[in-house]
């Protein structure tokens, strides 16, 4: 899914429409989080066709960025501020993974409470991904096998998932 943030025809024609409809004024907003890789190097187009993308906006959210990004993990009025760091070392959940020869892996307890992601899937101000905020407050996080403070308290209610509409 990630792969395909910049290859989806609707989100094109979305960004397309969103731009012309405020004279462009959102700039390269949306590649914060659709291409990241492209947006910080300046490689990519307020208005596109998918022919006019460089490759490297192309590839949309890859694995190698996600993997490189560290804390403080931030974004505020529809700005996102990474932090990467962009070395052999690839970043997930896994405190012993087996060796590669590909890069080194280095455990962050982010990446196990998706706090990582939230840069994108739930930005301060701007609620038209809210993914992070509805794990949150669904049952599923109480459902996981461990959590900090001991087993997870027993389900007696279902918790209503927030609406995703824009405020």
């Amino acid at each position: 899914m990630h792969r395909y943030s910049t290859a989806d025809p609707i989100w094109m024609l979305s960004n397309n429409s969103l731009q012309q409809s405020t004279g462009g004024r959102l700039g390269k907003t949306c590649f914060q989080c659709h291409a990241p890789v492209g947006f910080l190097t300046g490689n990519t187009k307020e208005v596109f066709e998918f022919s006019d993308l460089d490759p490297l906006v192309g590839e949309g959210i890859t694995c190698d960025f996600c993997h490189v990004l560290r804390p403080p993990y931030l974004s505020t009025n529809q700005s996102v501020r990474y932090t990467v760091d962009p070395g052999g070392v690839k970043y997930g959940t896994m405190t012993n993974p087996v060796a590669s020869s590909a890069h080194t892996h280095g455990y962050d307890p982010d990446f196990d409470r998706s706090v990582v992601c939230r840069q994108c899937h739930d930005p301060d101000a701007l609620r038209l991904a809210v993914p992070a905020m509805e794990w949150r407050t669904a049952v599923w996080p109480r459902l996981a096998p461990t959590s900090p403070g001991g087993p997870p308290p027993p389900i007696r209610t279902v918790v209503n998932v927030p609406s995703m509409t824009s405020p």
